[in-house]
């Protein structure tokens, strides 16, 4: 996905722009965001679940009922539809932050963008147990709870072998254990990245291009005439979540051209199909 897909080129305006993440103008309400060290499982399944229990489970964070303002403008993302697990397959889910939290979102340049920060005026509301950022990943096979890990009578490939069942099943790579994943045959990333430096990257040149439409946008202008940040909008909780939805792509569909990996046995089922080698040799 080009950045464009995630977030316009930032142009000049003078009157608010759909496309700028610090307009429509805001209105004076007050929230909390939910930043990347805020990542919940247990959360994200239940408002996954129950997209309305964002802000009981979330803490000041904004609403997703695409509220007007009093300035007359909307002031929330439109209302989210469940992400229902399905429960009748043989094998169990598991609730994935798409934008990792703690290893990825926490601490990067983004984040100054839905927090108070040196950049922004104050928290935009934003939680990283949203509804728009969770997945219910495909892991471990039901009749195998429990009798997974090294030493519980599953050898190194048979474990490979039924985490290749749930993935040709789900359509999608197998959530189980560490998503830290790096090719050992590719050990500068040229095609196989890790799952959160694939992420932080995104971030990075999201943030920037955020960072120039405050450059482009006329009330960042005059916040900084009057001294003031600049007051980034639910815009900026959109842009993340087509962020998380072009992650999703990335995890799912056809095997050979996944390049960022949730597990190990994901890169060991894409492996044998991999063409991305060949064109680095």
């Amino acid at each position: 996905m080009d950045l464009g897909e995630i977030i316009a080129p930032p142009v000049a305006h003078t009157k608010p722009n759909e496309k700028c993440p610090f307009c429509p103008p805001p209105a004076p309400v007050e929230y909390t965001t939910h930043a990347g060290e805020k990542n919940d499982s247990k959360k994200l399944a239940s408002i996954m679940k129950s997209p309305s229990q964002l802000v009981p489970l979330q803490s000041g964070a904004r609403p997703q009922t695409a509220k007007v303002g009093p300035n007359g403008y909307v002031q929330e993302q439109q209302k989210l539809e469940p992400r229902l697990e399905d429960e009748t397959k043989f094998y169990t889910h598991q609730a994935h932050h798409l934008i990792s939290g703690n290893q990825a979102l926490k601490k990067s340049p983004m984040e100054k963008w839905i927090l108070a920060s040196e950049a922004n005026e104050k928290d935009t509301g934003y939680s990283v147990n949203s509804t728009g950022n969770g997945f219910w990943a495909p892991s471990v096979p039901k009749e195998l709870v429990g009798k997974w890990g090294p030493g519980k009578g599953l050898s190194n490939p048979q474990r490979q072998e039924w985490a290749e069942k749930v993935m040709k099943s789900a359509n999608a790579q197998a959530h189980i254990g560490p998503h830290n994943i790096s090719d050992p045959d590719d050990p500068s990333g040229d095609k196989h990245q890790s799952y959160d430096k694939y992420i932080k990257a995104k971030l990075i040149a999201i943030s920037d291009r955020v960072k120039a439409w405050s450059d482009e946008c006329y009330q960042c202008k005059d916040a900084k005439k009057s001294n003031k940040k600049p007051q980034a909008t639910y815009a900026v909780h959109d842009v993340l979540d087509r962020l998380s939805n072009h992650l999703q792509t990335q995890i799912t569909g056809s095997r050979s051209n996944w390049k960022i990996f949730l597990s190990k046995y994901s890169l060991a089922y894409h492996t044998p199909v991999c063409t991305h080698c060949r064109e680095r040799s």
